[in-house]
């Protein structure tokens, strides 16, 4: 019996789980045999692993019964990042040879017929997965996965253009190079400026809080007064992505299939705006393999949702867990999968279903119940988890033909929510965190409220009939008012003005 250990990496969701690949040849009849939970992929691998051996000289066993068990056997295990350590293990079994450097090694990648290595989607996860782990863990992937993981440390990255070069530097005889130095591309932002909007201070000032602390948004107003405009310029007040956000957002895009291997990871935000008929897995994510949704592609940027109330009943309800929690469990067959979704809401809608009740409401020609059930379509949980609410109405003639001040620009706003941040990362409590994902056993102490802020918290509660969880909110919301002021504590008109943010009544005529 000859029998050969390799050590490879899978990925399941966000997750990457260590693989122990195990190659047998036995006597007995010929035969192939793949077990440990593989997928169709890992099953269809045996083709490929032929024809590469072949192709460098190495004749694929036909007169003995080989075993191939991908441990630990209860985990499924998918891709076809597993045809390189399956050709390796074949190739030291067949050859009989005890390679040095294999036991500690890691590998991972798809091969095609001539040999060559192919780049796997996802492999930051595994990256990061060995990261740490080990001694300075060593990897051999594809040059373009090489060069994905540049710019992380404590991990040794060698990149093999073909199966040839890896058997090469196994057996001692031949050398790879490593990934080289990180591609560092700055971000060109490309966008709406918030100067192009005429008037909507009002809105305008929402948008800069919300960015300032992460909070979620709702814009309520008639077509036609900037809505989608607004939401476009929105991304560009939030701060750069930092190292650690960049590998995140560019490894669920990766999962997804939406970026290329060898690209550089990802610097700008996400903005993702999806169709009002998509369908809850493609919001949420889903399919037979769990593959990431909308919310998760959003996640460390913003999720536009314009006539947020066309959307499916199903889907705007599976939104309460993401919001809440910041990430999203999906549970298929004998998979369970979490990915993360900490996105900043920007939701808009109409007044009611003509879209003129707003203001004097002059042309507005639907009833009372027409708007009751128009506005009901988005529920009360949801509404609770949206911070800021927001209504437009429309630009007089004057201000769009250049009566007046323009307003706040784009630079002018990020300077202020750039300020704002920084003084709140100056608080242990923020390290890390916007104010909107401050947990709330913290809220009371970082907010530092006197006996008038109590009170003004109180009495809103009270008369507003407002939940724990609006509670929190506006003390979120305050804190967030309070450090655009760069001020230690949250007061009084702090308190005022994050309450009426949230006390926007969608069915008044404001």
């Amino acid at each position: 019996m000859k029998l050969q250990r390799i050590r490879s990496v899978g990925v399941e969701g966000m997750k990457a789980t260590r693989i122990t690949i195990e190659v047998a040849l036995d006597r007995g009849l010929p035969k192939i045999s793949i077990v440990g939970l593989p997928d169709r992929q890992i099953r269809e691998s045996l083709d490929r692993v032929r024809a590469a051996l072949t192709r460098i000289g190495i004749a694929f066993p036909r007169d003995c019964r080989m075993t191939i068990n991908l441990a630990p056997a209860s985990r499924p295990k998918e891709g076809a990042g597993f045809d390189l350590p399956i050709a390796l293990g074949v190739a030291a079994a067949v050859l009989d040879v005890q390679w040095p450097t294999l036991k500690s090694t890691w590998l991972v990648g798809e091969l095609a017929l001539d040999g060559s290595i192919r780049p796997v989607a996802g492999i930051l996860p595994i990256f990061q997965e060995l990261q740490g782990r080990d001694v300075m863990a060593t990897v051999i992937v594809s040059p373009e996965n090489a060069r994905e993981g540049a710019a992380l440390e404590g991990i040794r990255v060698l990149s093999a253009r073909n199966l040839g070069e890896a058997i090469e530097y196994l057996a001692g005889t031949g050398d790879l190079l490593g990934p080289g130095l990180p591609e560092e591309v700055i971000p060109e932002f490309s966008g709406p400026d918030f100067s192009e909007v005429r008037g909507q201070e009002r809105a305008k000032r929402g948008l800069l809080v919300a960015a300032a602390g992460g909070h979620n948004v709702l814009m309520v107003g008639p077509p036609g007064t900037g809505k989608t405009l607004l939401a476009r310029c929105f991304p560009m007040l939030l701060p750069p992505l930092t190292l650690e956000e960049a590998v995140s957002v560019t490894t669920i895009h990766s999962l997804a299939g939406l970026h290329v291997p060898g690209a550089p990871l990802i610097r700008e935000r996400p903005w993702r705006a999806p169709h009002h008929t998509i369908s809850e897995p493609g919001l949420i994510g889903g399919g037979h393999v769990p593959r990431p949704g909308e919310v998760s592609l959003a996640h460390h940027g913003v999720l536009f949702l314009d006539e947020v109330v066309e959307f499916q009943r199903r889907c705007l309800e599976s939104l309460r867990e993401p919001l809440e929690a910041g990430e999203i469990r999906l549970n298929r067959g004998l998979q369970s999968v979490r990915f993360p979704s900490e996105f900043v809401l920007v939701a808009a809608m109409n007044p009611c279903p003509c879209g003129m009740g707003i203001g004097e409401g002059i042309g507005c020609r639907c009833g009372v119940r027409q708007r009751e059930r128009y506005a009901g379509r988005i529920s009360g949980p949801i509404l609770d988890r949206i911070d800021l609410r927001v209504t437009l109405q429309s630009v007089p003639f004057e201000i769009l033909h250049g009566g007046g001040s323009e307003g706040a620009d784009t630079e002018f706003m990020q300077a202020e929510v750039l300020k704002a941040r920084a003084w709140a990362e100056r608080r242990p409590e923020n390290r890390g965190k916007s104010n909107a994902l401050l947990p709330s056993n913290v809220l009371l102490e970082v907010c530092n409220l006197d006996r008038g802020g109590r009170r003004i918290l109180r009495e809103s509660m009270r008369d507003l009939e407002l939940s724990a969880r609006s509670h929190d909110r506006i003390l979120r919301l305050g804190r967030t008012l309070a450090d655009l002021e760069e001020s230690p504590s949250v007061q009084v008109h702090h308190l005022v003005e994050a309450v009426e943010f949230r006390g926007i009544r969608l069915l008044d005529r404001v």
